[in-house]
């Protein structure tokens, strides 16, 4: 077997284990989404409140296990408590969010092949600048309880 083959078999591994950045945003991005929709459910009167809060509350298990992922990314304890991001966690994703904002569906669409087809190249991919000095603001309000 040659060196090369050996590193690249463990640089693909590593890559399994640890998705991409954008993997990770793209995961986040998902449920913050079908968060974002529910919240709009509840305000039109789509949706009571139990059963919002019960749709809710498991996305907001499954965001949380992704955001606590960031952690690798310098996030600083993104995730506070159940349904509480640190302003860390915003800002990285409003950074990220906002990047995918201003792709062109071609561009989406060949970071998800690249994703998909677990290419290295998908790391090219990335915002500008860095995301700790972006604005925190949440992507989405929970109703008080």
């Amino acid at each position: 077997m040659k060196a090369g083959s050996k590193s690249r078999n463990e640089e693909e591994r590593k890559f399994l284990l640890d998705p991409p950045e954008v993997a990770v945003f793209m995961a986040c991005c998902i449920m913050v989404n079908e968060l974002r929709g529910l919240e709009r459910s509840l305000k039109v009167g789509e949706l009571t409140q139990a059963l919002f809060l019960e749709r809710a509350n498991e996305l907001l298990t499954k965001l949380g296990r992704a955001a606590a992922g960031t952690e690798r990314f310098d996030l600083v304890i993104p995730v506070l408590g159940h349904g509480q991001f640190s302003p860390f966690f915003w800002r990285w994703f409003n950074w990220w969010e906002d990047y995918f904002v201003a792709l062109s569906p071609t561009e989406i669409g060949e970071i998800e092949r690249l994703g998909r087809e677990l290419r290295f190249e998908v790391n090219a991919f990335r915002p500008t600048s860095h995301w700790a000095t972006y604005r925190h603001t949440p992507a989405f309000t929970l109703p008080e309880r």
